[in-house]
């Protein structure tokens, strides 16, 4: 809305979003000509700063987060986080580890309820959040946000991307090939088993994009973007294991 307001009234428009980041030639997975023509038409802008796991040789930004400067800890139980999914079938699927305790947020439940080794919960950003900074590993959808959270606390993720969604896919897949993720395309048992035994995760370190953004605007050079670009990839510190870059 905000996008279509300032060209109607012929206003400088600014887009940051992930989604600007499929405007460059970065990995795509199930992406059809009708999805490329959404994202170009949808919120038009003059300028737009697309984010990103990873630059791939274009002038993208890394993601924005808000744990910065948070610690993490690292209690035994995973965070689960698929509100797209049945909580049967998640509970069909988790019932299987029962020697690992899960704490599910999930849109249907109305209060804390603990059912066998899963403690089910219904959404409440401040209580998510106490949650991702203290879990060893997430189990979610092939969201932005989230997993961009997650990698800069330093948690594993695995990661099952929704059907027929391709900036869903195209993430998990972009994440799978960086080394900071593990994908499944179903709630598989095999794939959540072997995830359970992987190592603990490191972190990713970002910069405060926010802040680098906040300044770039004021300075009022808003076509070049190369340089803010360059000057903040230059500042993330990948895990040791990270690969393709």
């Amino acid at each position: 809305v905000t996008a279509w307001a300032a060209r109607q009234q012929n206003k400088p428009c600014i887009g940051i979003s992930h989604q600007n980041a499929f405007r460059y030639p970065v990995p795509l997975k199930g992406a059809s000509w009708l999805d490329k023509s959404v994202l170009e038409y949808f919120a038009p802008s003059q300028h737009q700063l697309g984010l990103h796991w990873y630059h791939f040789d274009q002038p993208l930004l890394p993601p924005i987060v808000h744990t910065l400067d948070n610690q993490a800890d690292n209690d035994d139980f995973v965070l689960v986080y698929l509100p797209f999914e049945s909580i049967e079938d998640i509970c069909d699927l988790l019932f299987h580890f029962n020697q690992q305790t899960f704490i599910c947020y999930h849109p249907e439940v109305i209060e804390v309820e603990k059912v066998e080794n899963i403690e089910l919960r219904p959404l409440c950003h401040t209580n998510f959040q106490h949650h991702l900074h203290r879990c060893c590993g997430v189990i979610a959808n092939g969201g932005f946000e989230l997993p961009s959270e997650a990698l800069s606390l330093g948690k594993k993720l695995l990661m099952k991307p929704l059907a027929g969604q391709f900036e869903q896919q195209s993430n998990v897949a972009t994440l799978e090939d960086l080394g900071l993720a593990t994908a499944m395309d179903s709630l598989d048992i095999s794939t959540v088993r072997q995830w359970l035994k992987e190592q603990q995760a490191e972190s990713v370190k970002y910069p405060d994009v926010a802040q680098a953004i906040v300044n770039w605007v004021l300075q009022g050079a808003w076509d070049s973007q190369e340089e803010l670009s360059k000057q903040l990839w230059e500042q993330v510190d990948f895990p040791s294991y990270v690969s393709n870059i």
